[in-house]
Formats: structure tokens, C-alpha cells, sequence
């Protein structure tokens, strides 16, 4: 199931902690919270070193992001248009996409 490591208050996630989901390919979220609800920037990081940085405020996703894919050298900056499938799946974002390489064909 999922697991939470971090700070806790009145029975409440409260401060900065690692949330792990169940999925098969093992991402981890890290993030800050306020009194349960997601607050500040988090980062969601799988197994093959991709991540997604962005922030949220009040549970909220709020504003730009960034997608990196180390293994290629390409980096996505803009805005996830689902907060829930960035976290869970690969997520929908609108914004650039960077490549090292003009040509990629």
C-alpha cells in the first residue's frame, strides 16, 4: 500500500515527508505539507532517474513545472494540465519540450 515517512501534527501530515505509491514502477513522491494538505514544492522521482518538480499551495498544483528525462537529456518546462495523473501516471502538461540534439529523427 501507500507509506508516508515524515513529520507529523495532531494526527496530521505536517511538514516535509516522503509519500510512496503503490505503482509498479516505483515513484516516490517528496513533498511539504500543511496540517494533511500538500503545501509548497514536491518532487515526484522514478526509479529510472525521471522526476517532475512543481508546487502546490492550499492541495493545489499551482503554476509551472518541470519534467526531466536524465536519460536522454531532455527537459519539459511548463504546466501540468492534471495534477492527479502527474503523481500517479505520466501526467498531461502543456509547455516546451527540450532535446540535447536538433534533429532527433
Amino acid at each position: 500500500g501507500h507509506s508516508y515517512s515524515g513529520e507529523w501534527r495532531s494526527n496530521l501530515r505536517h511538514g516535509k515527508g516522503r509519500y510512496t505509491f503503490p505503482t509498479p514502477d516505483g515513484r516516490v513522491v517528496t513533498c511539504r505539507y500543511a496540517l494533511g494538505r500538500k503545501e509548497g514544492a514536491f518532487k515526484v522521482e522514478w526509479p529510472d532517474g525521471r522526476y517532475h518538480t512543481a508546487t502546490f499551495i492550499g492541495d493545489c498544483y499551482q503554476g509551472d513545472g518541470v519534467f526531466v528525462y536524465p536519460s536522454d537529456g531532455g527537459r519539459f518546462d511548463g504546466q501540468c494540465l492534471d495534477v492527479f495523473d502527474a503523481m500517479h501516471t505520466d501526467g498531461l502538461f502543456e509547455g516546451e519540450l527540450h532535446w540535447p540534439f536538433e534533429d532527433r529523427r
